[in-house]
């Protein structure tokens, strides 16, 4: 892994290990915290190791993820005989508090429960 700056994210080079190479990116471009504690700055290194964390794993869910999750869905209350309208009004309400509370806002909004992606679903089905 490269050093990376915990307060710009710039990835910097390996001779930026050094004390004075580390100093002189803070007094450059980071002035305003040259006086903060270490502990500042190792919070904000906590911090960004838990979004590099996060962001890899929300990136498993792609866009075609979210739509075969959908048609599957779909397919689910197909065959149970149910209106496809209870996808809009149960399903999707429910899958889309799922998805905030375990992926965040960005990827909840990837999931597609429309009346034309159920139809679809199931013209592609039979």
């Amino acid at each position: 892994m490269k050093p990376q700056c915990v307060v710009c994210m710039k990835v910097l080079t390996s001779e930026s290990f050094k004390k004075s190479q580390l100093k002189k990116h803070l007094d450059s471009l980071h002035p305003h915290l040259s006086s903060k504690p270490r502990e500042y700055f190792e919070n904000l290194e906590i911090s960004a190791k838990k979004q590099r964390l996060n962001s890899s794993w929300f990136g498993a869910f792609d866009q075609r993820s979210a739509s075969m999750a959908s048609f599957e869905v779909a397919w689910l209350i197909a065959r149970n005989k149910k209106p496809h309208t209870i996808g809009e009004d149960l399903v999707k309400p429910a899958a889309l508090k799922m998805a905030q509370i375990m992926c965040g806002q960005k990827e909840a909004t990837k999931l597609n429960f429309s009346r034309k992606c159920f139809k679809s679903s199931m013209d592609s089905k039979s």
